[in-house]
């Protein structure tokens, strides 16, 4: 996700489970990369710490269809891979 429009805080929730994934303090333009599986994140800026600025929740997306909606100004891409299993 990137933020536009200036500094600020977004939240990303999943409205089919309730989860809201929230960073504060994001600069104008910054671009933060959240690997929710892993939970891990990484930002654009050099040597910047977002772990402080998150609060702590990873979304999971739901086997079907997910209402995700958002509050802030920020572009939004999902990158997903489908698990097999195999047996």
């Amino acid at each position: 996700m990137t933020k536009r429009n200036g500094a600020g805080t977004i939240k990303l929730t999943n409205e089919t489970n309730g989860q809201t994934l929230v960073f504060e303090n994001l600069n104008n333009n910054e671009e933060v990369y959240v690997d929710c599986e892993n939970e891990d994140i990484m930002t654009s800026l050099p040597m910047k710490y977002r772990y402080d600025d998150h609060n702590d929740v990873f979304l999971e997306l739901d086997v079907g269809e997910n209402l995700l909606t958002g509050e802030g100004e920020f572009d939004l891409t999902i990158r997903h891979e489908f698990k097999t299993l195999q047996g």
